[in-house]
């Protein structure tokens, strides 16, 4: 038999991120890395969820992040029961 087993990872809306990276420092996991994109503005770095199986839903970077660009998605999958 199995049963859902939900987890939530930081999602970022990068028009609303200023590149402050606080979540980048604030993450105690290292599951948020910095990334470089091109844009209308030119090259910015951004944070992005490199390491998803690292994060453990603290919402740490969410709480740490002055402009609310970071929102928990919640993200549901099976896990196996285990058999007595």
């Amino acid at each position: 038999m199995a049963n859902k087993k939900s987890h939530s990872y930081p999602s970022i809306t990068l028009a609303d991120c200023i590149a402050c990276l606080m979540c980048v420092d604030v993450c105690p996991t290292g599951a948020l890395d910095i990334v470089t994109r091109n844009g209308a503005r030119g090259f910015r770095r951004y944070p992005c969820l490199s390491f998803a199986d690292k994060c453990v839903s603290c919402a740490a970077c969410k709480f740490e992040c002055p402009t609310g660009a970071i929102f928990m998605k919640q993200e549901v999958a099976e896990a196996a029961e285990e058999e007595m």
